[in-house]
C-alpha cells in the first residue's frame, strides 16, 4: 500500500508541474521572457535592461516581401547587450520562393539567429496558406540546414495538426504558440505535445501601459511578450533551430 500511495503521490505532483507551465507560466520562478517587435514598437534599451528576466528579442525581418527598417539597427544593439537574437517572416500568399529569398539576405548568415516562420491565418487570402508554408520551411532548411520554428495561435496550431500530422521537418520544429490569456486550458496536442515559447500578451489583452500580464521596462503595452519554460542557459540551448 505504501509503494502505490507514494506513486500516486508522485505522479500527481508530476502532473502539477507540468500543468504549471501553461498557467501564468512568466511567474514561475525559473521562466524566461523574449520579447518580440517590429519596426512600429519603440524599444528604450536601457530601461529594458533593468528586468533580468527578459533575455530574448524576436524582431520582424521581412513581412511577405517588405524589409522590417529597424531589424538590422536593433540586432546590432541587442547582441552587443547580450540578448539571445531572432528573426520572423509573416507569410503572405504567392511568390514564396522570393519571400523566402529576401528573408535570407536580411537576415544574413548568423548561425545564432533562430528563425521563424510566423503563420497568422492560413485560411486567409492575405496570409501564407499552409502549403505554401512548406515550401517555405523546406526551402529554408535547403538552403540555410535549419528547421525554422513555427509560429501559430490556437485556430492555425490546430489545422497544421490536421493537415500535417506526417510532414518531418513541421514535426522536427518548434511551436511558438500564440495564446492571449493567462492560461492555456486546452492545448493544442498532434504534432507538439507542448509549446517552445507562450506568446500571451500584446495589444489584443492589453489596452495600457502597465496593465498587462507582463509589463516589460521600456515598452509599450503593444509589444509582444513571450515565456519560455527554463533559464537562459535551457533557452540557448534550443535555440539554433537544430535538427
Amino acid at each position: 500500500m505504501t509503494k502505490i500511495l507514494l506513486l500516486t503521490l508522485f505522479l500527481f505532483s508530476t502532473t502539477i508541474f507540468a500543468a504549471s507551465e501553461f498557467n501564468r507560466a512568466w511567474e514561475l520562478e525559473n521562466s524566461t521572457i523574449v520579447i518580440d517587435a517590429y519596426q512600429g514598437n519603440p524599444i528604450n534599451w536601457d530601461k529594458m535592461g533593468t528586468d533580468r528576466k527578459v533575455v530574448g528579442v524576436i524582431h520582424r525581418a521581412t513581412d511577405g516581401t517588405r524589409v522590417d527598417t529597424k531589424y538590422r539597427s536593433r540586432n546590432e544593439i541587442a547582441l552587443d547587450r547580450g540578448y539571445l537574437w531572432g528573426a520572423y517572416h509573416l507569410g503572405r500568399p504567392g511568390n514564396t520562393i522570393r519571400q523566402a529569398d529576401i528573408f535570407l539576405d536580411v537576415v544574413g548568415d548568423h548561425p545564432e539567429t533562430l528563425l521563424i516562420l510566423d503563420l497568422e491565418a492560413t485560411s486567409s487570402s492575405s496570409m501564407m496558406d499552409i502549403d505554401e508554408a512548406v515550401v517555405f520551411m523546406n526551402y529554408i532548411y535547403e538552403q540555410t540546414g535549419k528547421v525554422m520554428v513555427v509560429y501559430a495561435n490556437h485556430t492555425v496550431t490546430k489545422e497544421l495538426n490536421q493537415k500535417l500530422a506526417d510532414n518531418r521537418l513541421f514535426q522536427e520544429a518548434e511551436l511558438w504558440y500564440a495564446r492571449f490569456r493567462p492560461e492555456i486550458p486546452n492545448f493544442p496536442v498532434g504534432i507538439w505535445n507542448e509549446y517552445f515559447l507562450w506568446q500571451f500578451s500584446s495589444e489584443i489583452n492589453c489596452n495600457r501601459t502597465g496593465r498587462c500580464l507582463y509589463n516589460v521596462p521600456g515598452t509599450l503595452f503593444d509589444m509582444d511578450v513571450n515565456v519560455f519554460n527554463g533559464s537562459k542557459e535551457e533557452l540557448a540551448d534550443r535555440w539554433m533551430n537544430a535538427r
